[in-house]
């Protein structure tokens, strides 16, 4: 990797985490949770930009940053005693695939099919890498026990 890229990576990942404070802000998310959800998202893109760029698959690539995203969000959720989504889904829209699947839906209507299977299927791998990753770390996020939260 070179520098040029590496600026460029980390110019997306900073626009990344402002776009996605401008997101929590209009969802009306507390002050005190917006230095975490910024650095949760710019977090989650580098992770996926690095392991994406050194060769891993698409799926796999989402996957890993899916979950660090997901055990991201249910450590600050018990730091700062707030719901794990407040964290946990904001982190996770840098990965979401709405080009792709915009590119997907405009091949099909354009009657390319090479192009639809190919779009569709990075669309689908982007989907089920997010869908494993949070699974898979919330599963287990729900029997650690959450301090200052009573049982029922």
């Amino acid at each position: 990797m070179n520098s040029a890229q590496l600026m460029n990576m980390l110019f997306t990942t900073a626009v990344i985490a402002v776009s996605t404070l401008i997101y929590a802000i209009l969802m009306r998310v507390k002050l005190r949770h917006l230095p975490a959800i910024g650095l949760g998202a710019g977090m989650t893109y580098l992770i996926f930009a690095l392991l994406f760029h050194f060769g891993m698959s698409l799926l796999l690539s989402n996957m890993v940053a899916a979950m660090v995203a997901t055990f991201y969000g249910e450590v600050m959720a018990r730091i700062f005693k707030a719901p794990v989504t407040i964290y946990s889904i904001p982190s996770i829209i840098p990965l979401v695939p709405g080009g792709s699947l915009y590119y997907t839906m405009a091949a099909l209507v354009g009657g390319n099919e090479a192009e639809f299977i190919s779009r569709g299927t990075d669309t689908v791998m982007i989907a089920l890498g997010i869908a494993i990753g949070i699974i898979s770390v919330s599963v287990i996020g729900a029997f650690l026990p959450r301090p200052g939260f009573k049982k029922r």
